[in-house]
């Protein structure tokens, strides 16, 4: 099972290097109203917008998972 988990791993990395290498043409980010603006290649706003979007839906499913879990000790 860790040999299926290690070649898993390494086609991700893999994927994600390949994906890197094919998208690194620079962009500007802009959020209107705010001053803000950067430049970066695309593939970083991406994996960035992948990255930001993972933690806060883990963040939404714990709070999910721990009020159904207080609502069964609760009865």
């Amino acid at each position: 099972m860790k040999i299926v988990v290690r070649l898993l791993l390494a086609l991700v990395i893999v994927s994600a290097a390949a994906f890197a290498i094919g998208n690194r043409t620079p962009v500007t980010l802009s959020f209107r109203p705010l001053p803000f603006e950067w430049t970066m290649p695309l593939f970083a706003a991406i994996l960035g917008a992948f990255a930001i979007g993972l933690v806060v839906g883990t963040a939404i499913a714990t709070v999910g998972r721990e009020r159904m879990r207080w609502r069964a000790r609760v009865g």
